[in-house]
């Protein structure tokens, strides 16, 4: 297989029409492919972009082609190729380099094997890795980024990668926009263009109660996908914590040009951002799931979105602070203190295997998912749109379809506490509190195994 070589087909049927449902970043990066292909293409969504309801409506994401699964290693490292020469993405990508740190402890190796298979798989991808910087001590990491000089790390395991970065995810997907609309798709938002329910397997109502067909349609709905599409167990909404802290100007320019920090332990954070000086932080201790009725399953439960602008007080677990506080005293100690600000609860679709699922819904002639990005699809902005294009061309590569296959009822790693963890997820914007009246519940890996699957997740 080899992604780099496959190009676009030429023998498209072009009179026909594709509706998008959806304008994330499977949503958007469909539409503007189908559009460069020459179709007909609408799409709708329940705000204009970037809507708040997408996972990619932030400051920023990560952008990394690490993967100790080859299969995502040739993709990503396509997709970076794109993000550093393509006038669309090169312009909303920096290329700030990532500090990563392996787990130290025994039980956490899983995770070290994880980083050094992604390094081998660039090998393979024919990327030059020597200028990959290997970090032994604390004091290594703060000769390379004398920022980090007043760490209180010892020794550790950490490597240096100056090719990866992070896309400003708001404004690319703002970019994807303009240059879809500029080539003609059009775009629906409000009631209009909030998809309510599948109509007959065919179409789709919105709001206003208009349904509306097309000869092809995507539902590419992200973590809300589960509200109209009965997905059979393959997905799982979650919720990922994310907090901020706003630097001074003096404070800017003294860290404006760091890497990004991750660490699969602690947390990860991001440079700070250009315009509101805002440095973006992740948790990675728990994430949190919102288990309603199934809307297609009587009797079940299942995860689906509780979205913060019809939640405003769904923002940070209270214990989340204090790993922000470790996290911070462990890399950057002077910023430490520093009150959090607009904390948030991202909403990815989960699938058992962090694989997409992209592939006609079954009871369909017509109509196809692209969901599932497991928290780390959007570094695939500028090419996941061609696959989910060739897959309603039927002319998608075997490997791919197969990985990416409707897969009904999988079995999903039994790794996480139970929902009836008592931290609840709420507060103003700004605050965080335990209420345990909250909807929310956290989930964390409580087991060997589930330890072994958060650490070698995707998400980033």
């Amino acid at each position: 297989m080899s992604f780099l070589a496959q190009q676009s087909p030429l023998d498209n049927n072009m009179s026909e029409n594709v509706l998008i449902v959806g304008c994330g970043v499977f949503g958007l990066s469909t539409a503007l492919s189908l559009a460069q292909a020459g179709y007909k293409v609408t799409a709708m969504d329940k705000y204009p972009v970037p809507s708040p309801w997408s996972a990619a409506t932030d400051l920023n994401k990560i952008i990394r082609t690490e993967y100790a699964d080859l299969f995502y290693s040739k993709l990503s490292v396509e997709a970076l190729r794109q993000w550093q020469s393509d006038p669309l993405y090169k312009y909303v990508y920096v290329e700030s380099g990532r500090v990563t740190l392996t787990p130290s402890s025994k039980e956490n190796q899983h995770r070290a094997k994880f980083e050094q298979l992604g390094i081998e798989n660039l090998e393979k991808c024919g990327v030059d890795v020597s200028e990959i910087v290997t970090l032994s001590s604390g004091e290594d990491l703060g000769k390379l980024v004398p920022q980090f000089a007043d760490n209180a790390f010892g020794e550790i395991h950490a490597k240096y990668n100056p090719q990866a970065g992070y896309g400003i995810a708001y404004k690319s997907l703002e970019k994807v926009y303009e240059e879809a609309k500029r080539l003609g798709v059009k775009f629906v938002f409000g009631s209009e263009g909030t998809a309510t329910e599948i109509i007959e397997n065919k179409g789709v109502k919105t709001a206003d109660g208009k349904v509306h067909s097309a000869d092809k349609i995507v539902i590419a709905l992200g973590a809300a996908t589960g509200y109209i599409v009965n997905l059979e167990n393959q997905i799982s909404s979650m919720g990922l914590f994310v907090t901020h802290i706003t630097l001074s100007e003096e404070e800017y320019q003294k860290y404006k040009d760091i890497p990004i920090f991750f660490s699969a332990e602690f947390g990860y954070f991001f440079p700070p951002d250009a315009d509101s000086h805002e440095i973006k932080i992740a948790l990675v201790y728990a994430d949190t799931k919102n288990h309603i009725k199934d809307p297609f399953l009587a009797g079940t439960k299942t995860s689906l979105p509780r979205y913060k602008d019809q939640n405003p007080g769904d923002t940070f677990p209270k214990k989340g602070e204090s790993h922000v506080r470790i996290l911070l005293q462990k890399i950057l100690p002077s910023l430490a203190n520093h009150p959090l600000g607009r904390s948030k609860v991202c909403w990815i679709s989960d699938t058992p295997t962090s694989d997409f699922l992209i592939d006609k819904l079954p009871t369909s002639d017509n109509i196809y998912i692209a969901a599932g990005d497991s928290g780390h699809g959007y570094k695939f902005l500028p090419n996941i749109g061609k696959y989910i294009r060739f897959k309603i061309e039927g002319k998608l590569e075997k490997e791919m379809s197969e990985r990416w296959c409707w897969k009904p009822n999988p079995t999903w790693p039994t790794q996480m506490a139970s929902s009836d963890d008592p931290y609840a997820v709420a507060g103003s914007d700004d605050s965080t509190t335990d209420e345990e009246t909250s909807a929310l519940r956290l989930t964390t890996a409580n087991t060997a195994a589930g330890i072994k699957h958060k650490l070698e997740s995707f998400r980033d």
